[in-house]
């Protein structure tokens, strides 16, 4: 199990990062609209994971696309204002992201209490569950053959032979006009279509009853086909041609290609299931996007695997994880066994991570690709838990480790460099103090890195510049000191970078405007100086730049007009004017 997760994990790991984004935005442009209510709960992408929300208010914003006009300045203030256009851009909401709260003698309680602002296409409201069409006149008569009087309803045997009717007479037009629609965009030579066979009506009843309660109109996947992929662009190409297709209507997307989607539920396979309805007949069917890698993963023994762990019950939530208190023996022993694949043991108490957490850690039975270790007062990571003997053995499949607000002490646990498969790594508030390790350039697999707040000191180390795949990298609130290397510059996927509150000093270096994937430029509170970069206007997705609080001289940019995107600028406590 532990080779084919990380063969699946491999597959979507090959992929470019930014592509994948590139992906997820214009999934998210087509599914994420409409108005949302105040008080609605929704799901957000928080550090990497999807996360409940709650909307508090809608932000009137208007389209930011125009030249940057320079307000009124102050000596320690710059307004920025903007001069709309007719059009208006995305939404944007205030929301309360959830978070966890220490409450005494408990561990942690989620609550809504983290702010976050995000416009509407990055804002996964609750949807209804899209249904086959009710039961029709053809219903009627099968159930008065057969003796009825009443109508019958969506978990009656009448109604479902009338979905099957419908659904054998719909398959080969159906998979006629996905071909088509390859066609047309140029795509047949660069996927391969696989047409599923009717689903047979055993699996259906079996399907209905164990997930719907009998109800027939919640089964869409009677029509089905499977559009296969070499790569990431070819498939965002396959979604806009399958979407625009005439005659079909998409209803929902399940975007399980999302980096923030928990693959745990899919025993790592991932693909992009697209719910689309027939408008003659009102037929809701289903069109899987995915790539040729986990396609071949699959057939190599992956899907044998998910329909076992799927009948043993492997994959639903209170089988493959445990988030709970460290004491719990019995769920040591499941860990033991490599019963869980994910472990979330914050709040607990220091003694029950040592006394049982820790030995099952150890067994070579144990499967891991989730570890959190968050707030368990008084832990020695080094010594306590993160041990180079423990890491060793979860390294093979550990994805995700995090050991944040835990009050540690002493160095970052050195063990972790063996854990190569990395793609989240959080060791945020802690109390170290010992500099950035050279060892950090190691986890190359890392998308996420926050080591904020822990007690970094010293120089940033150009290792940095080896995390070519890193999308976030947090180091806010430490003691890092010197200049900022310019190998970070080679960090060509990053989304957000937060250097905030150290004490680096010198120029921003040229080498940050190779970064034009950044929406988030974060340098504030240091001792950084020399003149604002001509070239802060490349980095066009920035939607918040926060420069202030630094030794920057200089006149603004005129480039900075280019930052259509932008929504917060600071530039205060700075010594730089403007030019009319």
């Amino acid at each position: 199990m532990q080779q084919k997760h990380a063969e699946y994990g491999g597959v979507l790991g090959a992929q470019d990062p930014s592509e994948i984004a590139s992906l997820c935005k214009t999934v998210e442009a087509v599914v994420n609209q409409g108005p949302l209510s105040v008080g609605a709960v929704v799901k957000v992408a928080v550090d990497g994971v999807f996360v409940p929300a709650q909307v508090v208010r809608k932000v009137e914003t208007n389209a930011r696309d125009d030249a940057i006009k320079v307000g009124k300045t102050t000596e320690d203030h710059i307004t920025i204002s903007t001069e709309a256009n007719d059009e208006r851009t995305d939404d944007v909401y205030e929301l309360l992201a959830e978070s966890e709260v220490l409450r005494s003698r408990l561990p942690y309680k989620k609550v809504f209490a983290t702010p976050i602002t995000l416009p509407r296409s990055k804002i996964y409201a609750k949807e209804k569950s899209p249904r086959q069409p009710e039961p029709t006149e053809t219903a009627v008569a099968l159930a008065k053959d057969r003796g009825r009087t009443d109508t019958p309803k969506s978990v009656d045997p009448e109604y479902l032979a009338e979905l099957m009717a419908k659904a054998e007479r719909l398959r080969p037009e159906f998979q006629r006009r996905v071909k088509q629609a390859m066609s047309n965009a140029g795509l047949l030579r660069r996927i391969q279509l696989q047409n599923a066979p009717l689903k047979k009506a055993e699996r259906t009843t079996q399907k209905a009853a164990e997930k719907y309660r009998g109800d027939y109109t919640r089964v869409l996947d009677l029509v089905r086909l499977t559009v296969v992929c070499e790569d990431v662009t070819t498939l965002r190409a396959a979604f806009t041609a399958v979407v625009t297709a005439p005659g079909t209507k998409l209803l929902r997307a399940k975007n399980r290609l999302h980096p923030a989607f928990d693959a745990t539920v899919s025993a790592g396979y991932r693909d992009l299931m697209l719910n689309v309805m027939d408008e003659a007949t009102q037929h809701v069917c289903e069109v899987q996007l995915t790539l040729k890698g986990f396609i071949q993963a699959k057939k190599g023994g992956g899907h044998a695997m998910y329909k076992v762990l799927r009948l043993i019950g492997y994959l639903e939530p209170w089988s493959r994880w445990h988030q709970g208190d460290a004491a719990d023996a019995a769920a040591a022993d499941r860990l033991r066994d490599g019963a869980f694949s994910k472990l979330d043991i914050t709040g607990s108490r220091r003694d029950g991570v040592v006394q049982q957490v820790v030995p099952a850690l150890q067994s070579p039975r144990c499967f891991l690709t989730n570890l959190r270790i968050n707030a368990v007062a008084g832990l020695a990571l080094a010594d306590d838990v993160l041990t180079e003997h423990v890491l060793q053995q979860l390294a093979p499949s550990l994805e995700v480790l995090e050991a944040r607000n835990c009050e540690a002490t002493g160095v970052v646990p050195p063990g972790i460099r063996v854990c190569t498969k990395l793609r989240r790594l959080h060791l945020g508030f802690n109390n170290f103090d010992s500099g950035m390790p050279e060892w950090i350039g190691e986890l190359q697999e890392l998308r996420f890195l926050h080591m904020g707040k822990c007690g970094l000191n010293g120089p940033l180390v150009e290792a940095i510049g080896a995390l070519t795949q890193l999308t976030v990298l947090y180091l806010p609130q430490n003691s890092l000191s010197g200049p900022i290397p310019p190998s970070l510059g080679k960090l060509s996927k990053l989304t957000e970078l937060s250097l905030r509150e150290n004490k680096l000093s010198g120029p921003i270096p040229d080498a940050l405007g190779a970064l034009t994937k950044l929406t988030k430029l974060h340098l504030y509170d240091n001792a950084l100086s020399g003149a604002l970069p001509l070239w802060l206007g490349q980095l066009r997705e920035l939607a918040g730049l926060q420069l202030h609080g630094n030794m920057l001289t200089g006149p603004l940019p005129p480039s900075l007009g280019h930052l259509n995107e932008l929504v917060v600028l600071h530039l205060e406590r700075n010594v730089v004017g403007c030019e009319f």
